[in-house]
């Protein structure tokens, strides 16, 4: 069955072999057969430009901004790489704008512009509350983000601490029903394979023990242990151990 879409082109699950070494070779002939094609139709448009300077600038401009290689463009017109970024940086054909409060951006090389174009094209695509680039910021709203975000922190872990005390004032009878002990006790049994920690067994209800009260209320990973019914009443000295 052939495997390609209505105009022609291979659909994504198209047919794929392994590569035997001259078909290896051959590509990476074919590779630089193309770099060179492409490097006599770059000079040989430099040629055809001459000397109108407003046409060579423009297009310096926009091969930067498609990424060609530097030292290609260097050969097209004749120029160093510091000539071809200085025209370049004088007029952008792309610019970019702080992402808060829409101030100018500025662009120190090519590598800002490549980076700028990245984040850019991943920020476009975010959803609220994923990571962005802080090289979208100007430094202005980067210092105030960072100040607000560290502000964000300090309240939250002050939220944590406030609410660790309050549980550690409860009964286990209280402590138990709340969702931060429900989490914890998720975890302990998820870690241990839904198994008791010390017998193995796994078809019964299990338990979760605590090893130490030392941090009641903010249990740590290592303060809690998954446990069979008789494991944990021989743990707790309720019936003696049969070994």
């Amino acid at each position: 069955m052939e495997d390609s879409t209505a105009d022609g082109r291979y659909s994504p699950e198209r047919l794929c072999l392994p590569l035997e070494d001259h078909q290896i070779e051959a590509a990476r002939e074919t590779l630089r057969d193309n770099k060179g094609a492409q490097w006599s139709v770059c000079f040989s448009i430099g040629l055809q430009v001459g000397g109108n300077t407003e046409l060579r600038d423009n297009l310096i401009a926009l091969l930067v901004e498609l990424d060609v290689p530097m030292a290609t463009i260097s050969d097209m017109f004749g120029l160093s790489g510091r000539d071809v970024w200085e025209i370049a940086a004088s007029e952008p054909v792309s610019v970019f704008w702080c992402s808060q409060c829409q101030e100018l951006l500025g662009v120190r090389d090519r590598r800002d512009v490549v980076r700028l174009k990245s984040a850019t094209r991943v920020a476009s695509n975010a959803r609220p509350g994923d990571p962005g680039d802080a090289i979208l910021l100007c430094d202005s709203c980067t210092d105030l983000r960072l100040q607000l975000y560290s502000e964000e922190q300090r309240l939250r872990r002050l939220a944590r601490q406030a609410r660790a005390a309050q549980l550690r004032t409860m009964p286990f009878a209280e402590y138990r029903m709340q969702p931060e002990w429900q989490a914890r006790r998720t975890a302990t049994l998820a870690r241990a394979a839904y198994r008791c920690q010390v017998c193995a067994k796994h078809d019964t209800r299990l338990d979760v023990h605590h090893n130490t009260y030392d941090r009641y209320g903010d249990e740590s990973a290592f303060d809690l242990v998954a446990l069979c019914g008789g494991c944990h009443e021989r743990f707790h000295g309720i019936v003696e151990d049969a070994s």
